[in-house]
């Protein structure tokens, strides 16, 4: 039986869109079904051309009448050199033999299968590590076909083979993002793109706060409100020490005068912490010492003081004893306070049970 070939003139242009002399070519059959009759196939099942000044090689293509499936042939073109080895792939096509087909003199114009386009955007395309980019290959198509298959790789290294996904980048560097697409008949296209990511700068939480009030007289209670600004992390936690340790709470008492004061902390999410400090004047205050040496007083042991007058003489001798000096311990300082207060209630309450415990004294005198 005769066969009648398909004879194809494919022509390499380079970047310039102009001819390309001396670029390779390779045919190869890929895939192939040998049922019957296997004579129809060019043999060798691989061949290589050279395209001449003109950038044009022409070959011939066989039909395959008595195969049980269809036929492919795969088409590798080159950079120009002597043979096809260590060249950089410049384009690659699949044509399809039909089974059954005698003759394809009349099916050129449809048995060349165009090589799909790959396309993908990468969102962001930089920033700090650790950094998650969104990949999408929707943009890909094939101009007579569909997309079966996308893989997406970085550095060479698969990470997916969905149209679109999502990736990250845990360490600073430069990194080639590339997709490759598939079309129906096993052509593929690659595409890639750099992205460049950074060192992250932590930046650590800001401690501040505000004392309300800053000063009084004792007991004076404050409260704490955060002025606080997160770093490069949220912050979780806001504690207060008011000299008793770390907690917290936004108010505490202060029941005794002095100066202190108030340390806040702050704590982001990944540990990194940060203080502050205020300081809190409390005052005495005059009425509540006077009191708490009042309550002292009328708690306390007393103190007998006894003169006799004369304390020397002849037998029989007449004396006067007097323990009208007796009083209670503190009682001094305790009058003191109570005096120099201001004329009101407060003073005038003190001043009586001050005279309450001293009058409750009792006497005894015992002569020996």
């Amino acid at each position: 039986m005769a066969f009648t070939p398909a004879i194809i003139t494919a022509t390499v242009f380079d970047q310039d869109n102009n001819p390309q002399d001396g670029a390779r070519v390779s045919l190869e059959l890929s895939d192939f079904d040998i049922t019957n009759n296997g004579a129809q196939f060019i043999t060798p099942t691989r061949r290589e051309f050279v395209t001449g000044s003109n950038g044009e090689v022409t070959f011939n293509i066989f039909p395959n009448d008595q195969g049980t499936k269809d036929t492919f042939y795969l088409l590798n073109i080159y950079g120009a050199g002597t043979t096809s080895g260590g060249k950089k792939l410049i384009d690659n096509f699949k044509i399809k033999i039909p089974s059954g087909e005698s003759d394809l003199s009349g099916l050129i114009s449809g048995i060349i299968n165009a090589r799909p386009v790959a396309a993908f955007t990468m969102t962001p395309s930089s920033g700090t590590a650790p950094l998650m980019v969104a990949l999408n290959g929707a943009g890909s198509y094939d101009p007579d076909g569909t997309i079966a298959a996308y893989t997406y790789r970085v550095d060479g290294l698969s990470i997916g083979t969905t149209q679109s996904l999502n990736y990250t980048f845990t360490n600073p560097g430069t990194y080639s993002v590339s997709l490759d697409v598939e079309d129906d008949v096993g052509a593929i296209r690659t595409t890639s793109q750099n992205i460049t990511v950074g060192s992250l700068t932590v930046v650590n939480p800001d401690s501040a706060f505000t004392v309300n009030p800053t000063s009084g007289t004792r007991p004076l209670i404050v409260g704490v409100a955060s002025q606080a600004v997160a770093g490069t992390y949220p912050i979780t936690t806001t504690e207060y020490n008011y000299g008793t340790g770390y907690a917290t709470g936004t108010s505490y008492q202060f029941n005794t005068a002095g100066t202190f004061t108030i340390t806040q902390r702050v704590t982001d999410s990944q540990g990194n912490t940060d203080t502050s400090t205020q300081n809190v004047t409390v005052s005495a205050s005059p009425t509540l010492d006077a009191e708490a040496l009042v309550v002292a007083v009328e708690s306390a042991a007393p103190l007998a003081v006894l003169t006799i007058t004369p304390n020397t003489g002849s037998n029989p001798l007449s004396a006067t004893v007097n323990g009208s000096g007796t009083t209670i311990q503190g009682y001094a300082a305790a009058l003191a306070a109570v005096n120099a207060l201001p004329t009101g209630f407060e003073k005038t309450t003190l001043l009586a049970r001050l005279n309450s415990a001293l009058s409750s004294l009792t006497y005894t005198i015992n002569l020996t």
